[in-house]
């Protein structure tokens, strides 16, 4: 190694450095936890201002939206000191409880998790509710799943197979029978806990397992 001084450098430019249409980040793999409860930290609010979607999953409850923090905007497990690339959608579902049935969705969750005020029931207030939250904590219990997509070609040896589609069958880290369709099955373990890769017994695809959070609270 030479001390910069000395590596006598020319001034040729270098044609491929371009910051104005750099990417802020490639998409990465970040393996998820193991399953428990740790704290999070969003990212900052110009970070969460660039990071909406449109939710169309469930065209019969009309416009929806999605807060896509991956990669660069991911949100930062304050427990582990690393990152969690996570999405929250104010698509809701119903959640059966002793007292009844409510009806709920995660980024509402999330919102009343970091004390967050929501002025208005619409996709901007959502979604602004969110912006202003920006760098706040709160508490969340992941989980893991995984599931072989009927709907997208498979992968196998690294490598897409064109043409040959997922067979269906899901994991958990919290196995259970749904009231339609076959059961979803505990994921493997070994000597690190839960897998977070897998090769489907069935189908034979490789398989890639994504954290849940669920459960939010305050910090």
């Amino acid at each position: 190694m030479a001390d910069l001084n000395d590596l006598k450098l020319s001034d040729e430019p270098i044609a491929d450095v371009d910051y104005a249409t750099m990417p802020t980040g490639i998409g990465s793999v970040i393996i998820p936890p193991q399953p428990g409860i740790y704290e999070f930290e969003l990212p900052p609010s110009a970070v969460i201002f660039n990071c909406f979607a449109l939710d169309d999953s469930d065209p019969k409850q009309g416009q929806r939206i999605s807060a896509v923090l991956r990669d660069a905007a991911a949100l930062k497990n304050v427990s582990l000191g690393n990152l969690y690339n996570a999405q929250f959608s104010n698509r809701t579902r119903v959640i059966n409880f002793k007292s009844g049935a409510v009806t709920v969705s995660d980024l509402a969750m999330l919102l009343k998790a970091v004390d967050a005020n929501l002025e208005g029931a619409n996709n901007a207030a959502y979604a602004q509710a969110l912006v202003n939250s920006g760098g706040s904590h709160f508490l969340a219990e992941n989980k893991l799943t995984a599931a072989c997509n009927p709907k997208r070609d498979i992968y196998k040896d690294s490598k897409q197979v064109a043409g040959q589609k997922g067979c269906g069958k899901k994991w958990s880290s919290d196995p259970y029978t749904p009231k339609t369709g076959p059961a979803v099955i505990a994921l493997p373990k070994d000597e690190g806990g839960f897998v977070t890769r897998l090769t489907c017994d069935v189908c034979g695809a490789e398989i890639r397992a994504f954290g849940n959070l669920q459960g939010f609270r305050h910090v």
